[in-house]
C-alpha cells in the first residue's frame, strides 16, 4: 500500500521598507477579494524556497531575495503543509504574469490588520517582524 500524497504549498512573505516604515506584500487569490501572501502548490521534487520566489514574482510582481529558512511550516486541516518564506522586496514589476488575476499591495505594518483578517497570517507577520527582522512589536 502506498503512502498518501501530502499536499505541499509554499508561500512568500514579501516585505519592504517605504519611507522608514515596514510594509508587507499581499496579493489576492485567483480573482479573489481577500488579501493574503502569494502561495502556490508544489510537488515533492521542487524546492520550496525557489517556489516562494517564483510565486511572489508570478502572483504579485514582487522581485527580491528569499530567505533560505522558512519562518514556519504549518500543517493544514487537510493534512498538507504550507512553508512560509520571508522575501525582502527589492523591486516591483509594472507588468507581471498574474496581473490579470491577482491584485497586489504593499501594506504598511501599522495597517496590516485592516487587510488581513486571518489570525494565522498575522502570527506569521509577527514572526517575520520579531524573529527575522529582530524588531519589537507591540501590536498584532
Amino acid at each position: 500500500m502506498s503512502k498518501p500524497k501530502i499536499h505541499l504549498q509554499t508561500c512568500a512573505v514579501p516585505y519592504a521598507w517605504d519611507a522608514g516604515e515596514l510594509c508587507i506584500g499581499l496579493t489576492t487569490a485567483f480573482r479573489g477579494k481577500n488579501w493574503r501572501f502569494p502561495k502556490a502548490s508544489i510537488n515533492s521534487k521542487q524546492c520550496p524556497m525557489d517556489g516562494a520566489g517564483n510565486v511572489a514574482l508570478n502572483e504579485g510582481g514582487f522581485v527580491g531575495l528569499v530567505a533560505e529558512e522558512a519562518l514556519a511550516t504549518i500543517e493544514t486541516a487537510k493534512g498538507g503543509n504550507v512553508s512560509y518564506y520571508p522575501l525582502e522586496v527589492s523591486g516591483l514589476l509594472e507588468n507581471w504574469e498574474g496581473m490579470r488575476h491577482h491584485r497586489r499591495k504593499l501594506a504598511p505594518l501599522s495597517r496590516i490588520e485592516k487587510f488581513v483578517a486571518d489570525r494565522g497570517l498575522l502570527k506569521i507577520v509577527r514572526r517575520l517582524v520579531e524573529e527575522e527582522l529582530g524588531l519589537e512589536l507591540t501590536e498584532l
